[in-house]
């Protein structure tokens, strides 16, 4: 997981390119989208279509910013036989909101 241990001391280079990637994955507005309704998803996902239909886009647009956030470790994709489901990875999501939090409160 690329976000465990950032508050640990200075980070070195390779850290800091993994971290960038997953920051710069999450900070455009239609990836937000994606993690918000994967976050009101059941256990079993969503797949493309259904996130399409929702956020009004394409499907190779909606499976390029899915490529996106697997890269940066924040969806998992499961493969049914045809279908393809995308889940949140609640470990990257934990360590993301555990690493913005103990960066907001360390200075207080």
């Amino acid at each position: 997981m690329p976000l465990e241990g950032i508050m640990q001391g200075a980070i070195d280079r390779k850290r800091a390119i993994k971290l960038a990637g997953v920051t710069k994955a999450i900070s455009d507005p239609v990836r937000m989208r994606i993690i918000s309704l994967l976050a009101q998803a059941d256990r079993r996902g969503m797949r493309v279509f259904e996130m399409q239909t929702a956020i009004g886009l394409s499907q190779p647009t909606t499976s390029h910013h899915l490529k996106l956030l697997k890269e940066a470790g924040m969806v998992k994709r499961q493969r049914v036989g045809r279908a393809v489901t995308y889940r949140l990875d609640a470990g990257a999501l934990a360590a993301l909101f555990k690493t913005i939090t103990a960066a907001a409160t360390k200075n207080k």
